[in-house]
């Protein structure tokens, strides 16, 4: 995620380098050059959201239009182009890639798109692959016309199939083998034309009585289409509804929506229908605050809270609920003593028990199969699928206000992007949200239902084994909110143990110092990154960083405020230059009142606001906030406390974390920074005014960062690291969704520890120790390039680092607080006066003591004003004799 700091000229060409797959851009960094990144404002009205269709146009056929088979040593025409050398052997063609951009040419070829790629190759590389096109109208290469696709890097042979959406005819193709150094070898290569059937069932809508079907035309001619006895008209490339009507009489059912299509295969999708007034046999289990309503036969159930039906589930067992035509497993119920047993062929079984507010089943099978989908009923309110969805009043899973390419579909994704083992949804009516044992497992998340639809918000496992517990609270009405949720999530599952660290303290402190003696630094000082573009300068806080560690300043002829995501402004003090460090502060607090509007808040009408709601965000008003609240907290200024008292109350309107990365994500989205900065900003106006109320929304805010940070791990680094956003740069690449991004993970990790000296509702400390720690195992160790640096991503399946390479100065600042020292400035209230030192400060009595801790000359800042100047030896005093 691209740094604050870089200019337009920059921003545009790291865009076009990313697109085209030539670099694997990062997650960049905070605001140290203020550069503007945003165009002219843009009309944001939210569009009417797209249909979804939960399932492609079937294939129904294909053709092999050429293939290589590397046959007696041949090269059958491949050709090495960059950063790679071939070799045919053994009737396999062995790719060397020996850099971090490696592809290779392959023989023209004529295919009548689309067309297929499908390989079969073993790797010991690294990164995505990609594949590059040209077409007789399109002859030249271009990130327009290009596929990425997964490579498993274990040695092992795979059959990877790449769909390519060519217009036209295919003239040549390129292949991107990964995105560095490593060994590829490829058996066989085809490339197929197919063709899917022109007919789509864009989306199913259940009306009261009759199911509408948007039914599109992919093809240059009208197709008729048949359902229930009567018949529509197709326009050629458009769409058209059509419906039929329905009488439903059992409380569950099923419909098989079939459409005959004049020279075609019929198109078929099955779907699962409540009728809330209809009735049955029940067998039925109930205390003082559940009840649960199993259908006697084994179609489905009702759950009610305090007596009122707040979700559903149907169906109760399928084979695989991904599958279009897929069916419904037949149940026996029975009743056995406080639990009601569902059994099926080949010892399948389905087990409910209720316990106050939770409702726990079990699943147990031969073969994964789709457990109870849980149907939640009402208007949404709020909604999370961790790690993936963060959802507001009203909003829609697989939008693309977030995401624009087909990723945006992820109501069934790869499990391992799941953060943690947590779905829920908060209505009108109740909470409901569901936890499980044993990660990875698939999960599926669809709100409103598009996968039936209806107008329910729907979730479920698959797995050939499920323990899984549904929690029902309150609703919206009743006080009910999303964090509760996760709470409870948390305590059911405990937090995961830290893991180790990777060296000794000692060696992790050498390894922070080679960073900033290596990579980062020249003559003209240190680079936030450590690649070239990234212009050098002499920050404060890697100059506060280097101090900490060595106890003593660099020489420099000058110092630039920031640097790092975790400030250190110490420097300032340790060098003589207190006065510009309060000219600094104060005008960037004097820049966010201006900005301030007269409620409260800030606004934001660049580029990356549409498709927003409004023209703010929890994240976007956070971070201005916290920039008052900090002058505020070092010099006591009033203006600044009052205006940033101001944003502290406008922002309780605020439900969801997003909005603080405006500088290439989408304002609307879900954002761990915007969790960070929420945090620091409530902790701060506690710490000003003693308010329990700041206390409580900095509680409530940290528990939304939660789903960012990964609860468990099936990969050496995994767990803690966190997800920056979900969603993309530039609503299209790089996708972030399962990909860490550490830095925006120490910034929450240093709210945490911010918050954890006044609230113990979960152990914040060992939170931000895992994200610590998880960061450390991502840096670059002893003899790399980029040594003692920490990634800006990392590929959690391939382990790869991806650049940008970030400073280490965050991580410096968290482990000294994780060892109980002092990483920044100290702030002391005393007899109506403020203090500010680089070094511990004690109120006794009738004087202020300062510890310092290394033998450097340094200055105390009184009331954002006066400077005292101290020199190494100590410890010394502030007497009220000698304040203002």
């Amino acid at each position: 995620m691209m740094t604050n700091g870089v200019t337009n000229e920059l921003k545009s060409t790291m865009m076009k380098n990313r697109a085209a797959g030539l670099t694997t851009g990062g997650a960049f960094i905070l605001s140290v050059i203020l550069a503007s990144l945003h165009g002219a404002g843009i009309c944001c009205a939210a569009t009417s959201p797209e249909p979804i269709n939960p399932y492609p146009r079937e294939i129904i056929s294909e053709a092999p239009a050429a293939s290589w088979d590397f046959e007696h040593g041949s090269l059958a025409g491949w050709r090495a182009v960059n950063e790679t050398r071939l070799d045919a052997r053994n009737s396999k063609l062995w790719i060397a890639a020996t850099g971090h951009d490696p592809y290779i040419h392959v023989p023209k070829v004529e295919a009548e798109g689309p067309v297929m790629i499908e390989l079969r190759m073993k790797s010991s590389g690294v990164g995505e692959g990609e594949i590059f096109w040209t077409t007789k109208s399109a002859n030249s290469w271009s990130p327009d016309r290009s596929a990425r696709f997964e490579i498993d890097h274990d040695g092992g042979w795979h059959d990877v199939t790449v769909e390519l959406p060519v217009e036209g005819v295919l003239t040549q193709w390129r292949l991107d083998p990964g995105t560095g150094a490593g060994e590829i070898v490829i058996d066989q290569a085809i490339v197929k034309e197919y063709r899917r059937h022109p007919i789509e069932l864009a989306s199913i809508s259940v009306q009261d009585d009759k199911i509408q079907v948007l039914v599109r035309n992919h093809s240059e001619s009208s197709r008729n289409v048949s359902w229930g006895g009567n018949t529509w008209q197709v326009p050629a490339g458009g769409q058209t509804e059509v419906h039929k009507k329905m009488a439903p009489e059992a409380p569950f059912g099923r419909v098989i929506v079939s459409l005959a299509v004049e020279g075609y295969p019929q198109v078929k999708r099955r779907i699962f229908l409540h009728a809330p007034e209809a009735s049955t046999d029940w067998v039925v289990l109930k205390n003082d605050r559940l009840i649960l309503k199993v259908a006697a036969n084994g179609r489905g159930a009702r759950v009610y809270r305090n007596g009122s039906p707040v979700a559903f589930m149907s169906p109760l067992l399928q084979k695989d609920p991904l599958a279009r035509h897929t069916k419904t497993i037949p149940l026996e119920v029975a009743k056995r003593d406080e639990k009601i047993v569902l059994t099926g062929e080949q010892d399948v079984s389905l087990t409910f028990r209720l316990d106050g507010s939770e409702l726990h089943y079990s699943v147990k099978a031969p073969k994964p199969i789709g457990g109870p989908a849980v149907r939640v009923l009402g208007h949404l309110e709020q909604g999370l699928f961790a790690g993936l969805e963060y959802l507001g009043e009203g909003e829609r899973s697989s939008s693309k206000l977030d995401i624009r390419t087909p990723e945006r579909i992820r109501f069934a994704p790869d499990p391992r992007e799941v953060t943690m083992p947590l779905m829920a949804f908060v209505t009108s009516g109740a909470s409901v949200a569901i936890t499980w044992e044993r990660m990875p497992m698939q999960p599926i998340f669809a709100t409103p239902n598009f996968l039936d639809g209806t107008s329910d918000h729907r979730m479920s496992l698959k797995s050939s084994e499920i323990d899984a517990t549904i929690r029902v609270g309150a609703g919206w009405k009743e006080g009910g909110r999303l964090v509760d949720s996760i709470l409870w999530a948390l305590e059911k599952q405990g937090l995961p143990k830290p893991p180790a660290m990777p060296r000794s303290l000692e060696e992790q402190w050498n390894l922070c110092l080679e960073a900033y003696r290596g990579p980062l630094r020249t003559e003209n000082g240190w680079g936030h990154c450590a690649e070239d573009r990234f212009g050098r300068q002499f920050y404060s806080d890697h100059a506060s960083a280097i101090w900490r560690l060595t106890g003593e300043m660099p020489v420099v002829p000058k110092l630039v405020p920031g640097g790092a995501h975790v400030e250190n402004p110490a420097s300032f003090l340790v060098s003589g230059r207190a006065d510009q460090w309060l000219d600094h502060i104060r005008n960037a607090a004097h820049q966010a009142r201006r900005q301030q509007q007269a409620g409260g808040s800030f606004r934001y009408d660049g580029e990356y606001r549409e498709g927003h709601f409004e023209n703010t965000a929890s994240g976007y008003c956070a971070r201005r906030a916290w920039t008052l609240l900090k002058h505020a907290w070092y010099t006591g200024d009033e203006p600044s406390l009052k205006a940033g008292l101001k944003s502290l109350d406008y922002m309780k309107r605020f439900r969801t974390p997003r909005g603080a990365q405006t500088w290439e994500v989408p304002l609307h989205t879900p954002d761990i920074l915007a969790s960070a900065y929420l945090v620091k900003s409530y902790v701060l106006g506690f710490r000003l005014t003693e308010n329990p109320e700041y206390l409580k929304l900095a509680r409530r805010w940290a528990l939304t960062g939660i789903p960012f940070v990964y609860q468990w791990a099936d990969r050496p680094i995994m767990v803690y690291s966190t997800i920056a956003v979900y969603g993309a740069t530039n609503w299209t690449a790089p996708n972030w969704i399962g990909r860490p991004v550490q830095w925006c993970g120490t910034v929450y990790a240093d709210a945490l520890l911010q918050l954890n000296r006044f609230d113990s509702t979960l152990d914040w400390q060992r939170i931000a120790r895992g994200i610590t720690v998880a960061a450390e195992q991502m840096q670059y160790r002893k003899g790399d390039p980029f040594v003692g640096c920490l990634p800006d991503s990392i590929l959690l399946k391939s382990q790869q680092r991806q650049p940008w390479n970030i400073n280490p100065g965050a991580l410096v600042s968290l482990r000294l607080q994780l060892q109980g020292r002092l990483d920044d400035l100290d702030v002391a209230a005393f007899q109506g006066h403020r203090l500010v030192a680089p070094f511990p400060m004690e109120v006794r009595h009738d004087r202020v003591v300062i510890q310092p801790t290394t033998k450097t000359d340094y200055e105390i800042v009184v009331d954002g004003e006066r400077v005292i100047r101290k020199p190494a030896a100590g410890p010394h005093w502030v007497e009220h004799g000698q304040l203002p």
